[in-house]
């Protein structure tokens, strides 16, 4: 995509404010919170926050201070509306300056990774972001994954179906008022990567590390790793910061 970054801002955003509530708070949302709620932090700091729904809120509503950024205007003037206690401004990982920055217990990233071009930069800023002893949280979209290939795969060989989709969506949009998200034909918004990719980088700064299926986030983290399918489709880590 020529504007990344344009199109999270404008059409993404709007698309996502009217959208969010509808994906629910799953199994997958509750084990996330789970995860950050036994490290029994203080203070947390979420990174591409938009709404603050439902991580941001569910911790803000537990008495957790909670701090965050997101890239789009349109969603941290809804957060600060609705939720004037969380401390959320409009930034994206590329001009953070962490040195300016409170430091946190946790620091986390969820649903939002396969977004940024340049994920090994946010994972950076992340860490600076963490007090030491502070725990650092955030899932990928598992490239590996044959679910996730078979998705990429798909979206390389659909390029007239979503043609056809963006003209009805288009029209919906400007008849009805909807929000529905236009694609863009030649890019696939997503940006999977490979966890080896971030197991480099993690062992590269000696960061002691666990890393996680779906399953184990749903059904419990002593469950066995799934290195295979839907259930592997995202990989979560967790990041121990010394």
């Amino acid at each position: 995509m020529k504007d990344r970054a344009a199109w999270q801002k404008k059409s993404y955003s709007r698309f996502w404010a009217d959208q969010v509530v509808k994906y629910g708070f799953d199994d997958y949302c509750m084990g996330l919170c789970e995860m950050v709620e036994k490290k029994k932090p203080s203070s947390v700091y979420e990174m591409a926050i938009g709404t603050g729904w439902p991580f941001a809120i569910t911790f803000y509503e537990k008495g957790i201070e909670v701090a965050g950024s997101d890239i789009s205007e349109l969603l941290i003037e809804e957060l600060a509306d609705r939720y004037p206690g969380i401390k959320a401004n409009v930034a994206s990982y590329e001009n953070i300056n962490p040195a300016e920055e409170q430091k946190y217990d946790v620091v986390y990233c969820f649903r939002s990774t396969w977004y940024f071009p340049n994920l090994i930069k946010a994972l950076d800023t992340m860490f600076e972001l963490a007090k030491k002893g502070g725990v650092v949280i955030f899932d990928i979209m598992n490239k590996d994954s044959d679910y996730i290939q078979n998705i990429i795969r798909v979206h390389k060989w659909s390029f007239a179906l979503t043609i056809c989709k963006n003209i009805i969506k288009k029209v919906a949009n400007m008849l009805f008022g909807k929000t529905y998200l236009i694609q863009d034909p030649w890019n696939i918004h997503e940006l999977p990567v490979s966890p080896k990719i971030i197991e480099q980088y993690l062992t590269s700064k000696n960061i002691l590390f666990h890393k996680y299926s779906i399953n184990q986030v749903t059904d419990g983290l002593e469950k066995a790793f799934v290195d295979h399918g839907k259930s592997n489709s995202k990989v979560i880590f967790e990041c121990q910061v010394t």
